[in-house]
């Protein structure tokens, strides 16, 4: 469990270092130029996040205050720093959840003339050049435009410019661009089906229709008919009518429907269309389709290929989770070109010649901090986890203590150092000194299972919690380990199977496989069973010890072996070990070097010249002996502490 982190300031006990301890100067990794800031100094409340990049919220504890934490394998330790008239920044378009890489891939659009494309079309002018075009993939939410103004700036949308070389245009069938795209053309005449839906209307109540009287319009008054000649179905309050159109009337209603040029002529058969009445009987409640074709007279000329365009759209690169822009601070509601507070986050640059000082005191191993940086804070670093903390802002500067990210055993440490951020080229100028201690121990413990087969694909520390009984541990079904086991008995297991070059290279024949097993703390009360699996009897198994000789293995090729606790059946090599180690598969048995016995040689009497004895000279300035200490007041480091006690906390995603 996270417990809550504390910090204290450093005080004069800084400089007096016990023997053990170890410093390191870290620089600041920038190329950049800054003044020194007035008033810089640790300030606020440190926050940790763990290796996944989550915060522990309850981790978070102002400087000088007495909390304490428990650090993990990976930990990261955020130390804000300070400093008087600094810049404010703020946040927009932040994508809550992040937005995958999207993969380059071709697409083919149709073309048509200018003002003639539909939706998905892409437009040529009459000298076939490419007009400006877009095209959106709602997908992925990503916009992608050609020679025009940037088509929007829609929150979680890219936009992704094209040019003229991301796309081809071909004309029936072939690459071709400009006036290829046209062919000259006779005169001709082009005839198409079409149809049309129209909404016809009474001139008078339908009770009029035995009288005679009423009128039925379909478009422009062209059909005026009466109940002559017409069949009326169903009752006189529910009924439906069935009216014939004569094919001059049918082809004027087309052409009343469609504006298009004079030379068009629209032709329809002779058809009979029911019209359907309303529950009042006072309207014609549904639309009527009325068919037919038109002919358009072509003169002669050019027109428009069958033309279609391949869009090669690039890959869009993938959206950190919670990323935006960060854009000077607001005032009042209005976006200003630069907003300053009197004391606040320092957000200006890191000099090339800062320096992170830093001693490590951690009790029982050499060292549990992989790494120490000055950082500057992101858009995806403040949207991530600005609702959890207030020493979270866009372009502040931290120093970030990285923890180890791997501790192979169950035992825990006490994390503690001193540390301080300095200038290289100035005495005078560095940070507070701070200190920083905790407990470090890996709390993501395996429990192991007796009844089912123990997967231990993934690296990890393993523990029987009660009981005792035989444990299968599954390497990624490379390798299988049944052992006894008893109760409180732990181990880190791992296995990696790259193949090793440097060894392949010492062989006298070739090697097959590898299979490294980390065997920290793992070593078993009981001799177990390892198999290796392969498909191939005829390879020679090997240990390889810790002086690199390669050792037989006296294993037994099996088939069909029934790992306990699963219904696999897999083939491979079987042979019973205490302690897990470093094995290769050869693709034939390995030749012995063969012993050389050298001949004893007679070595000739040696004739000793007589000894000078010159008169000693006594040495008056001694150099002063080098007892490797480090002075810990040169380093430019500042250095928070933490104290270790128990208090849970949560893990928040981003």
């Amino acid at each position: 469990m996270k417990k809550v982190l504390s910090v204290a300031m450093a005080s004069a006990m800084v400089l007096g270092m016990g023997a053990n301890a170890f410093a390191i100067t870290y620089n600041s990794g920038s190329n950049d130029t800054a003044s020194w800031p007035k008033g810089f100094a640790f300030e606020g409340s440190l926050f940790v996040t763990n290796k996944d990049g989550d915060i522990i919220k309850e981790a978070t504890t102002d400087i000088n205050s007495n909390k304490a934490v428990d650090f993990e394998p990976g930990d990261v330790i955020w130390m804000p720093l300070y400093a008087d008239n600094q810049k404010v920044y703020t946040v927009d378009g932040a994508v809550e959840n992040g937005q995958d890489e999207v993969a380059a891939t071709t697409i083919t659009l149709n073309v048509a003339e200018q003002g003639q494309a539909k939706v998905g079309e892409v437009e040529v002018d009459k000298n076939g050049t490419v007009l400006p075009f877009s095209y959106t993939d709602e997908l992925n939410k990503v916009v992608y435009y050609y020679n025009m103004v940037k088509p929007g700036n829609k929150d979680g949308w890219r936009y992704v410019e094209l040019k003229s070389g991301d796309f081809t245009t071909y004309a029936n069938g072939r690459q071709a661009s400009g006036a290829d795209l046209y062919e000259k053309v006779e005169a001709h005449t082009v005839k198409e089906e079409v149809s049309v839906k129209v909404a016809p209307t009474l001139s008078a109540d339908p009770s009029a229709f035995s009288a005679g009287t009423t009128t039925i319009n379909f478009s422009s008054n062209v059909a005026s008919l009466s109940t002559s000649g017409m069949s009326m179905n169903g009752s006189t309050d529910n009924y439906s009518l069935d009216v014939k159109l004569s094919a001059d009337n049918a082809s004027k209603v087309l052409k009343d429907t469609d504006n298009d040029s004079k030379a068009t002529r629209y032709l329809a058969n002779e058809q009979t269309v029911t019209l359907k009445f309303g529950e009042d009987n006072d309207r014609i409640s549904d639309n009527v389709t009325i068919t037919g074709s038109k002919e358009t007279d072509v003169p002669a000329g050019t027109e428009l290929k069958d033309v279609t365009i391949k869009v090669r759209l690039p890959k869009v690169a993938g959206v950190d989770e919670n990323a935006g822009t960060i854009k000077p601070g607001y005032t009042n509601n209005v976006n200003v070109t630069e907003t300053v507070v009197s004391h606040g986050h320092y957000t200006g640059n890191i000099d090339k010649n800062w320096s992170i000082n830093l001693i490590e005191k951690s009790t029982g191993v050499a060292e549990l901090i992989e790494k120490a940086e000055l950082y500057k804070a992101t858009a995806a670093d403040y949207t991530s986890y600005h609702k959890y903390t207030d020493e979270i802002a866009p372009n502040a500067v931290y120093l970030k203590i990285t923890l180890e990210d791997e501790w192979k055993t169950t035992s825990s440490e006490t994390l503690k150092y001193y540390v301080y951020v300095a200038n290289n080229k100035s005495n005078t100028q560095k940070t507070n000194e701070v200190w920083v201690s905790g407990k470090y121990a890996n709390t993501d413990v395996r429990e192991v299972s007796f009844d089912w087969t123990n997967d231990a694909s993934k690296p990890g520390l393993w523990k029987v919690k009660e009981g005792n009984g035989i444990a299968v541990f599954d390497f990624a079904d490379k390798a299988f380990f049944s052992v006894k086991m008893y109760e409180g008995e732990t181990m880190y297991l791992d296995l990696k199977t790259a193949y090793d070059k440097a060894i392949a290279g010492e062989m006298d024949a070739e090697a097959d496989s590898f299979y490294k097993f980390d065997n920290t703390n793992a070593n078993f009360a009981r001799t177990g069973e390892l198999l290796i699996v392969s498909n191939d009897s005829s390879l020679v198994p090997y240990q390889i010890d810790e002086d690199g000789n390669f050792v037989a293995v006296d294993a037994e090729y099996v088939e069909n072996y029934a790992v306990a606790h699963t219904n696999q059946k897999v083939n491979g090599f079987v042979f019973n070990t205490k302690q897990l180690g470093n094995y290769v598969l050869s693709t034939e048995e390995l030749g012995e070097e063969e012993e050389v016995t050298e001949e004893p040689t007679t070595e000739e009497p040696v004739v000793e010249e007589p000894v000078v004895e010159e008169p000693v000279v006594e040495e008056t300035n001694k150099p002063n002996p080098n007892t490797g200490a480090e002075d810990f007041v040169g380093l430019a480091v500042s250095l928070a502490v933490v104290s270790v006690a128990a208090a849970g906390a949560l893990a928040l995603k981003k």
